[in-house]
């Protein structure tokens, strides 16, 4: 028999070999071992162990011990008394506990501070499943003890709890076995639920009656015009109309807009070009010539007369500002003539006159009055 003796009992034990001369160093070791065991309620010490150690060299009888081995070796052997009538009692306890368990529901006992599953009036020694505290808490066990990280859904009575840590959490949500899918309330199964449900990697899944049919799609408004999307089992999309509506309003909005705003940049660079009587192209335009390539760009087709383009797109407002945005068509009511709005009381445009080329104008060098056209958007 091999025995791994802490360090610090060993040399407990060559210390006390050296207070007592005729003591031999298997007693002091042995000393040792038994106070430390006693201090520690050592449990180990049983009398198996005991017996197990008289066998392989302390002899059976006093006549083999030698200067107070036989005195030593007692102490030993009573440590091994004790904790065998101390597990025995422990036991009887068990047992005790275990009588008031009636029927075949797993209950959870106590052991000292170990959890044990009694049914019947019986240990579970072997138990493996889930067993129920006093109070309501349930454990899950393997071979009899519990398992502290014990995972996923257990069943009980026709019932699934969620497990984490070995014991079942407040989990609500959908969840799913080798049986399918599953909606969980606070830890346990509900199986009449019927609604959206989110599992744990936040996939939406449409119950009736407790069950998702992976093979199931529609489209389901209900009397608030909230709007769910439903397929194979899973939820797509949830909005309200009115509030879609709104939104994809306003992103059409906003793309306009940016539309809009990109017609001055792709305009600018054009700046300077000169102007040519009747020219539609970047080697030379005239006024309607410039706006008709430009807005046709961005896949907007002008007229190509300056009078003809006072219908292009609608009217935001006749000799006023106020609806006016960067990008919109200014025509010119008084004079023929067209230019793109910039912002500021001016435009861009192929002027005629006073340095004839693509360049900005005051809208108060055109008499006549104008017209905002909007044309994108």
């Amino acid at each position: 028999m091999y025995i791994n003796f802490d360090n610090k009992i060993v040399k407990k034990a060559i210390e006390y070999k050296k207070r007592f001369a005729t003591v031999s160093f298997t007693s002091a070791l042995a000393i040792c071992v038994a106070a430390t065991a006693i201090a520690a309620a050592d449990t180990s010490f049983t009398m198996s162990t005991v017996n197990a150690a008289e066998e392989s060299g302390f002899g059976t009888s006093e006549g083999s011990f030698k200067d107070g081995e036989a005195e030593t070796f007692a102490l030993v052997k009573s440590l091994g008394e004790i904790n065998e009538e101390k597990k025995q009692a422990a036991l009887d306890a068990l047992n005790a506990e275990a009588l008031r368990i009636e029927g075949e529901t797993a209950s959870v006992i106590i052991e000292g501070e170990t959890l044990r599953v009694a049914k019947a009036g019986k240990v579970q020694w072997n138990y493996t499943g889930m067993a129920k505290e006093d109070d309501g808490t349930w454990h899950y066990f393997a071979s009899g003890l519990e398992d502290g990280a014990h995972e996923g859904l257990e069943s009980e009575s026709g019932k699934l709890y969620y497990f984490e840590d070995g014991e079942v959490v407040a989990y609500t949500g959908a969840t799913a076995d080798y049986n399918g899918l599953h909606y969980m309330e606070d830890g346990e199964e509900v199986k009449d639920f019927s609604g959206i449900a989110e599992d744990e990697d936040g996939t939406l899944w449409y119950f009736e009656n407790g069950a998702v049919d992976t093979e199931y799609s529609d489209t389901l408004t209900d009397e608030d015009d909230n709007v769910t999307v439903i397929e194979n089992g899973v939820v797509t999309d949830q909005y309200n109309i009115a509030e879609r509506e709104a939104e994809e309003a306003a992103a059409a909005a906003a793309a306009v807009a940016h539309l809009r705003a990109s017609v001055l940049p792709r305009a600018y660079t054009f700046y300077g070009v000169p102007y040519v009587s009747g020219g539609s192209t970047p080697a030379g335009f005239d006024c309607s010539g410039f706006t008709q390539y430009v807005y046709g760009l961005f896949g907007y087709d002008l007229p190509r007369s300056s009078i003809a383009q006072r219908s292009a797109g609608y009217s935001v407002g006749v000799n006023t500002l106020a609806n006016a945005e960067p990008g919109d068509l200014i025509a010119f009511l008084g004079t023929n003539h067209v230019g793109i709005y910039i912002g500021g009381g001016r435009v861009l445009n192929a002027a005629s006159i006073n340095n004839a080329c693509v360049r900005e104008s005051p809208l108060s060098a055109f008499s006549g009055g104008y017209d905002v056209r909007r044309i994108i958007g």
